[in-house]
């Protein structure tokens, strides 16, 4: 259970990460790039804190 659990986690993480890698990528116009800063600087911080969750639950188990 706890396998399945932090697989998926460390996927969504990759995932959502991979994400804001292909939008900044593909958007290179100006009117773009203030709105995929923002959902990166997000995203990243979802990021941050899936992994401290991820160690909490490592630790705790």
């Amino acid at each position: 259970m706890r396998r399945t659990t932090m697989s998926m986690l460390t996927g969504i993480t990759a995932g959502l990460i991979a994400g804001v890698g292909m939008t900044s990528y593909m958007a290179t116009n100006k009117k773009m790039r203030k709105p995929v800063k923002k959902m990166k600087n997000a995203v990243e911080k979802a990021a941050k804190e899936a992994a401290s969750e991820i160690k909490d639950m490592s630790l705790k188990n």
